[in-house]
């Protein structure tokens, strides 16, 4: 189980991980920490959780300003439907030769855009602590399960510093989500919001001529060396389904979380 939800009285985590309390994700539909109580259905409130994670974390980076993501992308849903479909976008280098091994485009260190980029956990969830196995994370929210993302790239919970480039962190954790029956598909006997996940083969991808510019470029990657340069992009989309409600005095869409 990569999730873990807190109810209102807290608890003791099953595993080490990232714990995002109820407050930083209020703006993602979740209402309060009632939601999370122990008599809610156990599907719905994972749903909840994973939904109110796609909706902030999808909206932060598309309201960031171009470049302030670099090689990190989204994709949000058409509000006008009742399927609300998140996508992750992260482009990923390796240097042939040199040793290393896949990781995000590396942000310039010189020029206007030197330092731009990166996006923290602590950007996206300000509150968000680390927490260990068989501890008390304090009060109501989601755990997410190290080791789980870790399995996709994001970095071994021993070494995660919530403060720093997550861009890792987030593309493991939409790509497990994809994949993972800890967030399954709805079907006649599976109760759940998700209706569809797509996990997209690596593809290659081209850069622009700015991001080895010789000035102000928006990459750390130098021209020379691209010969010797992979390139390639990993996708992961899931779709959550929404029904309408009419509480007085406005028309609301709530997750679904049923069987089919």
């Amino acid at each position: 189980m990569a999730f873990q939800i807190f109810p209102v009285a807290g608890g003791t985590a099953d595993f080490s991980g990232v714990f995002i309390p109820v407050g930083d994700l209020l703006n993602g539909g979740i209402e309060g920490a009632n939601e999370f109580a122990d008599g809610e259905p156990a599907a719905l409130k994972r749903d909840k959780a994973l939904f109110a994670v796609s909706e902030i974390f999808t909206s932060y980076i598309a309201n960031l300003a171009p470049g302030l993501s670099l090689g990190l992308s989204v994709t949000r849903p058409n509000t006008a439907g009742v399927n609300y479909t998140y996508g992750v976008n992260l482009q990923l280098h390796e240097i042939l030769g040199s040793g290393e091994t896949l990781a995000p485009l590396p942000v310039p260190s010189a020029g206007t855009n030197a330092g731009i980029g990166e996006v923290s956990l602590t950007d996206v969830f300000p509150n968000a602590t680390k927490v260990s196995a068989a501890a008390d994370p304090g009060g109501s929210g989601l755990l997410i399960e190290s080791a789980s993302v870790e399995a996709f790239g994001a970095p071994d919970h021993a070494s995660l510093v919530l403060a720093d480039d997550a861009r890792m962190w987030f593309g493991a954790l939409f790509r497990y989500m994809a994949v993972s029956t800890d967030v399954p598909l709805r079907s006649g006997a599976v109760a759940s919001a998700v209706t569809n996940k797509t996990a997209v083969p690596y593809v290659s991808f081209t850069l622009p001529a700015a991001a080895t510019a010789a000035t102000d470029p928006t990459t750390d990657l130098a021209a020379s060396d691209l010969p010797q340069t992979v390139l390639i992009q990993q996708s992961a989309t899931v779709t959550f389904n929404l029904v309408a409600s009419s509480p007085a005095p406005t028309l609301e869409l709530e997750l679904n979380s049923v069987t089919a």
